[in-house]
């Protein structure tokens, strides 16, 4: 595999995960519809209210449809993670796993080092379709040995159990 001493990339949410979001929302919601639509039939219109955390989930799962732009960066011992949506440029340097490796497709997880920088757990869906010529660079990158700061041999790729 290439050496990946240096990597920098526009990263974009895959749009098949955008599109997965968004039949997996409207399913719940119509599924919602459906029993809030029962309960009230059958002369139990209060109960309608426990429906309202359920809402306000689906609420929350359509607001990850919008994609997610920003720059991704590896410079050989930390990755970095800048996303346009936190508003002004502001990168966190971090630690990145694989949770899922579909070939064409991965789920990435990347855990800020610092504790000030909003959530310190970000999931990043990318696809070969969205980076094209990057995908291989980004491929080799993840998966090259992560340099040990106290100069011991360099170590696997972290996993998400760590």
């Amino acid at each position: 595999m290439p050496d990946s001493k240096a990597l920098s990339i526009e990263i974009r949410t895959s749009a098949g995960w955008r599109s997965a979001v968004l039949a997996l929302t409207l399913a719940a919601a119509l599924g919602l519809i459906g029993w809030s639509t029962t309960v009230s039939h059958r002369g139990a219109p209060g109960l309608v209210w426990l429906g309202l955390p359920a809402w306000i989930a689906i609420a929350a799962a359509a607001s990850l449809l919008w994609p997610r732009a920003g720059r991704l960066r590896w410079d050989g011992a930390d990755w970095h993670l800048d996303l346009a949506a936190a508003g002004p440029a502001r990168e966190s340097p971090g630690t990145l796993a694989i949770a899922l490796d579909g070939g064409h497709w991965m789920l990435l997880r990347f855990r800020a080092a610092q504790a000030g920088t909003g959530s310190r757990t970000r999931w990043l869906a990318l696809s070969r379709r969205d980076l094209g010529s990057q995908w291989h660079a980004l491929r080799c990158a993840v998966y090259s040995p992560r340099p040990d700061p106290a100069g011991r041999p360099a170590r696997a790729p972290a996993t998400p159990s760590e």
